[in-house]
């Protein structure tokens, strides 16, 4: 946990101008509607980090709050309403929230929020650069309501409210990992509200096949690596990272059993006897020989020399 205010800190008195306070402090966000009553008034706000993504969770009585759009660093907020209500307004569009619904909106465009009876929401802010990559008709989505009963929505709810259930354990270092799954979870609810969007859920796949098919026709290159490849297909090293996350090898991995599979296959076929095995595993980008042998047996469970004494007996 990085953040946690609590009025019940301070006196009753000093509640509302505390709250008030801290929320200009901490982002930029003006508190426009007073309580009725500001020695009853309460809130809390406790904010963690899951490695590049922020959740926020925030409860207590309503008041409305506004922000002019002047936050330095981009990010797209999931709002998720888990009880009372909310009103969002951003760029002329409204989304009225209920329990279970949520909605996204831009840090870097101002907005108003009205927080309706006792309430509790959750804010997961993400990196927006991050979601334009993954979901090209993401502004698309920006304050409409998104119901969380049924589809990827629903997914996205409950992953939420599982994040909650674990934020005392989620400073790890797989914590990255988590924040992947919850940007391509936020893509997968842009395309489920966009389903007409013609690329929507296919610039991922489209931007992976790219990358394989340029790794495939440079596997003999022993040099070969993230940073050169991001180059080759101009996309940046940390967006070929996310394209694998989802995949069951990270790109260097895949890389390899690229490599063996391809030297597998060539020992097996008859012509290749005339060519050393040193020959061969140099040909597919190995640069040591004793590495290539041990990842052989390791993949196949026998060595290269075996693999080719078995041609023709299996």
């Amino acid at each position: 946990m990085t953040i946690e205010i609590n009025t019940e800190s301070v006196s009753p008195q000093e509640r509302f101008r505390y709250w008030r306070e801290s929320l200009r402090g901490l982002y930029q966000a003006r508190v426009q509607t007073e309580p009725q009553t500001c020695s009853e008034f309460h809130a809390t706000l406790s904010e963690y980090s899951i490695g590049r993504v922020a959740l926020v969770e925030m409860a207590g009585a309503p008041f409305t709050v506004s922000s002019d759009g002047s936050s330095v660093v981009a990010k797209v907020t999931a709002l998720v309403q888990l009880s009372g209500s909310s009103l969002l307004k951003q760029d002329g569009r409204e989304s009225e929230l209920l329990s279970g619904d949520f909605c996204l909106y831009r840090s870097r465009r101002p907005l108003e929020l009205n927080l309706q009876a006792p309430f509790r929401i959750v804010a997961v802010r993400v990196p927006e650069d991050e979601l334009a990559a993954l979901s090209p008709g993401w502004e698309q989505a920006l304050a409409r309501t998104i119901p969380g009963n049924r589809g990827a929505p629903a997914v996205f709810l409950d992953t939420i409210r599982s994040l909650q259930r674990s934020r005392d354990s989620l400073e790890h270092p797989s914590s990255e990992g988590i924040a992947d799954s919850i940007l391509h979870l936020l893509a997968a609810v842009v395309c489920f509200i966009n389903p007409h969007e013609p690329d929507c859920c296919l610039k991922t796949r489209y931007h992976l096949e790219r990358v394989k098919k340029f790794v495939r026709s440079n596997l003999g290159n022993p040099d070969l690596n993230v940073e050169l490849i991001a180059r080759a297909v101009r996309l940046s090293p940390r967006h070929i990272h996310r394209l694998f996350s989802t995949e069951s090898m990270s790109l260097m991995e895949w890389i390899w059993a690229q490599r063996l599979e391809n030297c597998h296959r060539q020992l097996r076929q008859a012509d290749s006897r005339e060519r050393s095995i040193c020959d061969l595993a140099y040909s597919w980008g190995f640069n040591d020989q004793a590495h290539f042998s041990r990842a052989f047996r390791k993949r196949f469970g026998r060595s290269p020399t075996q693999a080719r004494t078995c041609v023709g007996a299996d």
